[in-house]
């Protein structure tokens, strides 16, 4: 783990702590951890839990500024698309009814000069 964390770039840094923080938040709520960082001809399905008989699938977004807009606002109409296309491709390689499964979103804007971040869930985006 420390190997890897030497070789991340600045922006993979803030992604992955994104995505450790929404876990744990997923975890507190008795999700189960399935899978994570899986990536697809489409793009990297960030997260995959499961609860009770639901699949949850999480796209996260982190933002450390506000240069390039907030983490809300960085998915795109074509993102959606794209993060469907990875759960389809998924769900049918793996055999998981499309009927039990849930496309989330998280938007993680942290503010590093007030030591604040602002998490934004939001459900079943597809």
């Amino acid at each position: 783990m420390f190997i890897r964390n030497i070789c991340m770039n600045k922006n993979q840094k803030i992604g992955k702590f994104g995505e450790d923080l929404t876990l744990d938040l997923f975890l507190k709520k008795n999700y189960i951890f399935i899978e994570r960082n899986v990536k697809t001809s489409y793009q990297e399905l960030d997260l995959i839990l499961r609860k009770k008989a639901l699949t949850i699938f999480v796209e996260v977004k982190t933002r450390a500024n506000l240069r390039f807009g907030s983490a809300t606002e960085a998915m795109t109409s074509r993102k959606l698309f794209n993060f469907k296309q990875a759960v389809m491709k998924y769900s049918c390689k793996k055999r998981i009814n499309l009927n039990y499964v849930r496309l989330d979103f998280v938007a993680i804007d942290v503010d590093k000069y007030v030591n604040k971040v602002k998490i934004s869930h939001i459900v079943d985006v597809a």
